[in-house]
């Protein structure tokens, strides 16, 4: 999963932006 590849936190939401199939950017909330 790419979501385990940027974090190993449970507690950590991270979204990823895609953009014409490119990361734009990512957003880490904590729930």
């Amino acid at each position: 999963m790419l979501f385990d590849s940027i974090t190993n936190e449970p507690e950590w939401q991270v979204w990823i932006l895609y953009y014409n199939n490119e990361i734009v950017g990512t957003t880490a909330a904590h729930s």
